[in-house]
């Protein structure tokens, strides 16, 4: 038989992405500056633990050789309850605007890390410079860097960039009273690209998974 048999799939999922420059501090709250990648039901983001995943660019250099040193892509994932983005209390809205529920994109999804009280304490009783010369820190909390870096076992000097997402810390499940129903994010790529995977181990001669919501 000849042709072609061809199955699309694409891996990744609307989410809330890390801005380049994502140290924000409002009211007394470390905040982390996120933007929106894809169409994503954004609503959905609001009281949920959040965590982190994605991509870190490592300085490694053997001991005494920094002027050696390499840039190193090392992929990172947290499934920890860092950040939440909190709903406003339901007496500091209107009724018009609670049915309305139309959050600014550019506002209303910057998650909170910490408050700042919390933050200075530990910071101190740990002699965390918040102040570092080294330029990422003026881009990023120091909480978050220390959290980082402590995964992947360096030290948050030595992280020169990030390209990290959102992601839900609540671990999937069966649900429905028989079980019969999958709740986790992302369901819909996940389970697409596994089906496409099988199908090339069986029978098919190319795949194609992308990485763009575009």
């Amino acid at each position: 038989d000849s042709g072609l048999v061809i199955i699309g799939t694409h891996t990744d999922s609307p989410c809330l992405r890390l801005r380049p420059n994502s140290k924000i501090t409002t009211s007394g709250m470390l905040q982390v500056g996120m933007q929106t990648y894809g169409g994503g039901l954004w609503h959905t983001w609001f009281d949920r633990p959040l965590g982190v995943a994605g991509k870190v660019i490592v300085r490694e250099a053997s001991p005494g050789q920094l002027e050696n040193a390499r840039l190193v892509e090392r992929l990172v994932r947290i499934p920890e309850p860092l950040m939440i983005v909190p709903n406003l209390a339901i007496h500091m809205q209107s009724s018009e605007e609670r049915m309305a529920f139309a959050p600014n994109l550019e506002l209303n999804l910057q998650p909170v890390l910490c408050s700042s009280i919390i933050n200075d304490e530990i910071a101190g009783s740990a002699g965390r410079v918040e102040d570092s010369k080294e330029e990422i820190f003026s881009r990023h909390h120091a909480a978050l860097l220390e959290r980082v870096a402590k995964e992947l076992g360096c030290s948050p000097n030595d992280i020169v960039d990030l390209d990290l997402c959102l992601m839900d810390a609540q671990p999937a499940c069966l649900a429905g009273i028989y079980r019969e129903f999958v709740s986790a994010p992302r369901i819909d790529n996940n389970l697409s690209t596994w089906a496409a995977v099988q199908g090339l181990c069986e029978y098919v001669s190319e795949i194609v998974i992308d990485d763009s919501q575009d």
